[in-house]
């Protein structure tokens, strides 16, 4: 968002007892004396019956009406001229009607903000709490964390409206994906992996919006997640956001920059999407209509209004010149879907393009309704905010000493031990007697909040936090952060007399901020040069701590034994200073992990920040980006952290195999599959848990995030590895739990196809955690079922684990009424379970609860379908899983025939493609029906998909053959044997 930053106003020579508000009472006072001061100014409030008795008649006023026949009371009541006034950031009083103007523009990245026209600090409220820069909240990987740091922003940002200092709607978070380390920006995101960007959304938007009364249909203050999409460059060689075309396929659009907007909209049910300046495949995000209305409203469902983000419908006409005149400019991004215009472009412009017929006035109708909508759940209709569920909160709600604390310990949670040799910390401030402390960033404060931020409650800088526990002497080493000259003499002269070193580097805003894209990963100026004398000169441990946004190449660091520790802070917030020593002198035991992956400089030396392929192409050199898809060397990784402590894992639980019922009529009945479209009904509610038992082997207690990753089969240009979910625990030394992951097939394990649609690959998942590997099969059934008479209600269960008994689906199934029957299929030759079975109850409603309850449930650590069994008609269908391989010939109906010789006719068959070693005749099957079945063993997997081409479809004896191919598990107790199994069917045409 383009803004104008004001230089912060610190508040870091109070005594650090001694509350910013100590003359709390006084203002509290003094800010009842003004209606709405500074921020948002106007007549006092909308439907206020009391200073305004005449809006008790206005429908919208009503408070026991519903939300959208209020909305659709206003909008009939405003003229053209005031509707188009509800579509610009800046929204103008109808006094007529008794609302006051309103500014939509406030935000709140990590704590209420100083950019935004809606907010201003006073003497009233002259600081707010300033938590850790995203990208190190993202570290901590604690979802709770993300939704603590939202409640107390939006507690704050609510006391600070009550004050008339802040708006209700505020433009955060951001969740772009930081896709290049030189973007500025990325220091306000979550990071590169799309999960962990979601996960972030979806919880501090509910920290933000939701309210502790519960009612979803209201809203605490209004989120906004923003810049949709395919937004990470800003300034880089040249080529800026406003003129940007990121050309992107459709593979990268879905699994990589969409998925955080999406959980956004669906899970988060944020109240707003912000658009961006670029364009994506040629086209204005604001002005496009297959993005905005296609994809938000329509296939996301948006309960909220889209905004673009400041002046960027100026900017599709007056830098892009995407259309011809201002009018058409305004009436497309109407049209498009865009609600509100961050800037007063649409005021000024669509009332002629209206005139012009370019754009109807249904469409703006759609759009002041939408703000509208947002503003009635916000209870900006509902008179004096004193009266309302937070009309209580004041100045005293604003930098408590809590919400200090919790600034604190975010910092101290995504702080990220890089490097510890030989265990160099944490330090004993008893052994400590002097510590050197130097460094460009060491005694900092603006640095520490990054952008987008507020004026905090007090600052507590690196060499302040250190200072509080040991003695220390203190040299800057360079005059300011980008470090033109080391001053080398003095900062060695200590470092070679104290007991340890710390030294405190990095960026500040001038090197890396909104429009300011970074050209290279190097440190600034002479700050490798200061870290390597100082670290030469050292006489004891040396910590480099590295105070950035993005990425750094510190490989010199990194390989250098006089550098014995490295730690990464990010932009650790006001208290980052206190938080750097905890971790420094052990008080506090690292647990942060890295959210993006540190690439050397060689790689954006070849890498342009223009090309916004995810993906490697091995035939130019290009690298791919992130750890999913980069296979180079980095100089750390994404999730790399150390901790002062060692945490071991151990598989509890987790499936071998999940089976996917296949539909009636599926193509991959007919012909060879690799993947499965995530839209069929079978593929719903289908999902496993993996258990996982964490332990702390060390001598003191620590928290540790648990990582699961999925490398899927690589079908579709997949990933290498991705994140599948992340826990974090915390455990005293000795202490151990279970860590549970519940995993959505087709949610979690699908990828993007090149047309960017979700596709379940078929085959081998290898689940990793840590240094453990779990292999997982997918595979399809076929529609395997089970008959039932007419007036039976009886159920089929597939997917059933071999060691699932009668005795084990009777208690599954019984809580849901009386059963006559449960019986799991058995092999006979074999006597275990073929994945399948039935329950019979005696009443219709417990067959359709059981169905509706345990489809897509665990039982014995598979996750089974369930349904109703098909009316018993004289035939029945086998379930054959599809295994590694990915071969997939389809349906193997078995109907009543008579016996059919195969062993001549099977192995005449196949004989041109493989060599059978086994061929077994007529197979009987448990249930009712005698069917000419029978099972090839081939010796060589390779050859399977030769003998599949060979024998579909053959005739023998008359009757066509239909063959599958099938995981030979499914019959090795059966054989004994190895290799590929085939299993014949002679069926009639």
């Amino acid at each position: 968002m383009a803004a104008k930053i004001q230089l912060a106003m610190a508040f870091q020579n109070r005594a650090p007892k001694v509350s910013v508000f100590t003359f709390s009472v006084f203002f509290l006072l003094l800010s009842l004396c003004f209606s709405r001061s500074s921020g948002q100014q106007g007549t006092p409030f909308a439907c206020d019956t009391e200073s305004n008795p005449a809006v008790a008649g206005f429908g919208f006023c009503n408070s026991s009406l519903g939300f959208e026949a209020r909305v659709e009371d206003l909008v009939k009541r405003l003229t053209l001229t005031e509707k188009i006034g509800f579509l610009v950031s800046k929204a103008g009083s109808v006094t007529r009607l008794g609302i006051p103007k309103y500014e939509w523009w406030s935000e709140a990245l990590h704590g209420v903000s100083r950019v935004g026209q809606g907010t201003s600090f006073s003497t009233v409220v002259p600081g707010a709490t300033s938590f850790p820069q995203v990208i190190l909240t993202a570290a901590s990987f604690n979802a709770t964390l993300f939704e603590t740091i939202g409640k107390v922003v939006s507690t704050e940002a609510r006391a600070m409206y009550n004050a008339g200092l802040a708006g209700l709607t505020f433009w955060s978070p951001n969740v772009n994906i930081f896709r290049d380390p030189r973007w500025g920006r990325g220091q306000e995101t979550p990071g590169e992996d799309p999960l962990l960007s979601s996960k972030y959304a979806v919880s501090y938007v509910r920290g933000l919006q939701q309210r502790e009364d519960g009612n979803p249909d209201h809203l605490k203050v209004a989120a906004c997640c923003k810049h949709y999409t395919a937004y990470d460059l800003d300034n880089w060689k040249g080529t800026d956001r406003f003129h940007f075309n990121a050309v992107v396929s459709p593979q990268d659009l879905e699994d990589t920059f969409q998925p955080p907007f999406k959980s956004c909209v669906i899970d988060g049910n944020v109240a707003s999407v912000m658009c961006s300046y670029n364009q994506v495949n040629g086209k204005p995000t604001c002005a496009d209509p297959d993005l905005l209305a296609g994809v938000i409203r329509g296939q996301w469902k948006l309960n909220g209004y889209i905004v673009s983000d400041c002046d960027s419908v100026e900017v599709l006409y007056n830098k892009q010149h995407y259309t011809k005149t201002p009018e058409e400019a305004a009436a497309i991004s109407i049209s498009a879907g865009l609600d509100l215009d961050c800037g007063n472009f649409l005021g000024e412009h669509t009332e002629a393009a209206v005139t012009a017929g370019l754009v109807n006035e249904t469409a703006i109708d759609r759009a002041v309704s939408n703000n509208a909508m947002t503003l009635m759940r916000l209870g900006f209709f509902d008179g004096n905010p004193s009266k309302q569920l937070y009309g209580k909160l004041g100045p005293n709600d604003v930098c408590t000493p809590e919400n200090q604390e919790l600034a604190r310990e975010a910092a101290r949670q995504g702080i990220v031990l890089l490097k510890n040799s030989p265990k160099s910390l944490p330090l004993s401030p008893s052994a400590i007697k002097s510590l050197a402390v130097i460094g460009p960033n060491a005694n900092v404060t603006d640095t520490m909040i990054g952008n987008y931020a507020g004026i905090p409650c007090k600052y507590t800088t690196p060499l302040q936090g250190l200072s509080a526990i040991v003695s220390t002497s203190y040299q800057p080493g360079c005059i300011d952060v980008a470090c033109v000259s080391a001053q080398l003499d003095e900062a060695k002269k200590i470092a070679a007399s104290a007991d340890a070193t710390v030294l405190v580097v990095g960026t500040n805003q001038s090197i890396e901020a909104e429009s300011r894209d970074r050209v290279d990963l190097n440190l600034p100026g002479q700050q490798a040069l200061l870290i390597t004398e100082v670290a030469k000169a050292s006489k004891g441990p040396v910590i480099l701590v590295i105070m950035t946004g993005g990425g750094m190449d510190v490989t010199f660091a990194k390989n250098d034994d006089k550098i014995t520790s490295i730690l990464w802070v990010g932009f650790p917030g006001e208290a980052g200073g206190a938080a750097i020593a905890d971790v420094i002198f052990g008080s506090f035991n690292p647990s942060g992990r890295l959210p993006m992956t540190w690439y050397p400089q060689s790689y954006v030396e070849k890498v342009p920040m223009t090309d916004m392929r995810m993906r490697p192409d091995a035939s130019t050199g290009y690298p791919g980006r992130t750890y999913r898809f980069y296979k180079g060397e980095t100089v750390y990784s994404f999730g790399d952290g150390l901790s002062y402590t060692d945490f071991k894992h151990h598989l509890v639980q987790a499936p071998e195999m999940v089976s996917i019922p296949l539909e009636e009529g599926h193509t991959c009945r007919s012909s060879k599959c690799y993947s499965l479209d995530v839209v069929q009904e079978s593929c719903q509610n289908l999902g496993f848990e993996v258990h996982l038992r964490v332990k702390n082997l060390g001598q003191r207690s620590g928290s540790h995030t648990v990582f699961l990753y999925s490398s899927p089969p690589s079908v579709h240009n997949s990933p290498q590895k991705h994140l599948l979910g992340f826990e974090k625990v915390s455990l005293e030394a000795g202490g151990e739990t279970v860590v549970q992951f519940k995993v959505d097939v087709c949610k979690d394990l699908s990828v993007a196809d090149e047309t960017g649609s979700r596709k379940v690959a078929l085959g081998l998942h290898v689940l990793h955690v840590g240094t453990l590997k779990h292999s997982l099969n997918i595979g399809l059934n076929f529609a395997a079922r089970v008959m039932a008479e007419e007036g039976e209600y009886r159920c089929f269960i597939g997917g059933l684990s071999w060691s699932t008994s009668d005795r084990g689906l009777k208690e599954a199934f019984e809580k849901f009424g009386h059963l006559q029957e449960a019986k799991v299929v058995v092999d006979k030759f074999s006597g275990r379970s073929r994945g399948f079975g039935f329950v019979t109850f005696d009443e219709k409603k417990a067959m359709d609860e059981a169905i509706k309850a345990m489809n897509g449930m665990d039982l014995d650590g598979r996750a089974i379908t369930v349904d109703k069994a098909q009316p018993n008609q004289g035939s029945v269908e086998i379930a054959l899983n599809v295994g590694s391989q990915g071969i997939l010939p389809g349906n193997v109906p078995v109907k009543a025939v008579e016996e059919v010789g195969m062993e001549g006719g099977m192995t005449n068959i196949v004989a041109a493609a493989a060599v059978a070693v086994v061929v077994m005749d007529q197979i009987e099957m448990e249930i009712d029906l005698v069917g000419a079945i029978g099972i090839l063993v081939i010796e060589e997997v390779r050859e399977v998909i030769d003998t599949v081409a060979t024998a579909l479809g053959h005739m023998n004896d008359g009757v066509q053959v239909l063959v599958a191919f099938v995981l030979d598990r499914i019959v090795s107790s059966l054989l004994s044997l190895h290799g590929g199994i085939l299993l014949l069917c002679p069926a009639e045409c």
